[in-house]
């Protein structure tokens, strides 16, 4: 004779409880989003006030000229993304590969690490807008020199960040690891990936936003198209509110990458603790 033991009820209040603090959570998130839709309004108002009091559209153009320097000079202004974007995107993946194959090693190798750890820190400390120059010498006027800055840009916080999420694996997961037997392969495959990529996740905001940085800045120093180029040329010129469209066009386009990046962190780690605050 068989015996069905039924599974223990839940203590009572406890759905209504967590239905409670899902809730209470879905009105924080609400509130936030609402707050910022009303921010930006007053944002723009604030501008439009110091442009008015200002009266001098070559030093602050209002929110209304940068606009319709938007619409007017929109084929110029996506010519000169185009570039822009390449490099920002190609920099960054460089970056990303290699940064997180450095910190995976330099966390899993204490020799490895205490011979390359201080040269990459000595190096992140070097000036990077110092290089430019040298890299134009190097690789020409091409691509090649403005993609390199922006890896250099964007390398570092990814490779920290991959580093240290490697090695916050606890003693009691490397327990686990040892009594499933598991080898070191699998012990990154099934653990150690997933411990780090909060860490890593949050190296790659970091990142995104500096690979913009970084293309705009070689731009600077040499180019013949891009939003850096634009940016040196409307100042040469004193096309003000054409700088502020670039400008706004290329915070935009920023917010856009670093918005694929949240959304790429919600997809990996759904089950992380940040994420289920947001449900």
């Amino acid at each position: 004779m068989s015996m069905q033991v039924d599974a223990p009820a839940p203590p009572a209040g406890s759905e209504a409880s967590l239905q409670n603090l899902r809730s209470s959570r879905l009105r924080s998130a609400t509130r936030t989003w609402w707050l910022s839709l009303i921010s930006f309004p007053f944002a723009i108002a604030a501008w439009q006030m110091a442009a008015a009091i200002n009266d001098n559209k070559l030093v602050l153009p209002g929110p209304w000229e940068v606009a319709k320097e938007l619409v007017s000079e929109r084929s110029t202004l996506i010519a000169n993304l185009k570039p822009t974007a390449y490099e920002t995107v190609v920099g960054f993946l460089i970056a990303l590969a290699a940064g997180v194959l450095v910190g995976v090693v330099l966390g899993n190798s204490r020799f490895l690490q205490s011979i390359f750890m201080p040269f990459i820190v000595v190096f992140q400390l070097v000036p990077k807008v110092a290089l430019a120059p040298l890299f134009i010498v190097w690789f020409g006027f091409g691509n090649q020199p403005k993609i390199l800055l922006t890896v250099l840009i964007s390398f570092f916080p990814i490779v920290i960040n991959a580093f240290a999420g490697v090695q916050s694996m606890t003693s009691e997961q490397r327990e686990l690891a040892a009594l499933l037997r598991f080898s070191r392969w699998k012990t990154f495959r099934h653990i150690q990936a997933r411990v780090a990529l909060p860490a890593l996740f949050n190296g790659l905001k970091v990142a995104i936003t500096l690979a913009v940085i970084g293309a705009v800045v070689a731009e600077f120093v040499a180019a013949d198209r891009g939003l850096g180029y634009l940016l040196v040329v409307t100042q040469t010129n004193l096309n003000t509110p054409l700088m502020f469209a670039a400008v706004v066009l290329l915070t935009a386009f920023g917010a856009v990458l670093y918005a694929l990046v949240v959304l790429a962190e919600r997809l990996a780690i759904p089950w992380h603790v940040s994420r289920r605050a947001d449900r």
